[in-house]
């Protein structure tokens, strides 16, 4: 620049920069209500396109399917061998599973779903086999 010549500065008044450090302010505000909202969420679940409404949207059916009874199911008892009583000790892990399943409370895949089936009916072989019988697995 030389000198003389009138220099190409801007100059802003007081009440336009009031004015953005007000917006700014405002803005901050809203930054710090956002992370307060989300504290907590993962940022996979906000990757993946979850919402603070959707997630409580979802958190609402699920307490609703949580407020829904699941019965038990068929008590056995070991004392007649293993078979259904109503005063009996324990529940069949399987029965329980096809409750949880039933009422939507618990999915399982195909596969795991399989082989749980196949475990459990081993199981019941195990249990409900004669003495001296011998499985060769």
């Amino acid at each position: 620049m030389q000198q003389g010549l009138p220099s190409r500065q801007r100059y802003y008044s007081q009440e336009y920069v009031s004015a953005l450090l007000a917006e700014l302010k405002g803005k901050y505000r809203r930054i710090a209500e956002l992370e307060r909202i989300t504290e907590g969420v993962d940022q996979l679940a906000i990757d993946g396109g979850w919402t603070a409404r959707g997630m409580s949207e979802y958190a609402k059916s699920l307490e609703a399917r949580l407020a829904t009874p699941v019965p038990l199911p068929e008590r056995y008892s070991v004392d007649c061998g293993v078979c259904a009583d109503p005063n009996g000790e324990w529940l069949s892990y399987s029965d329980v599973v096809a409750a949880l399943c039933e009422h939507k409370l618990l999915e399982l895949s195909k596969p795991v779903a399989d082989d749980y089936k196949q475990a459990a009916r081993e199981c019941v072989d195990d249990l409900t086999e004669k003495p001296g019988k011998h499985h060769d697995r």
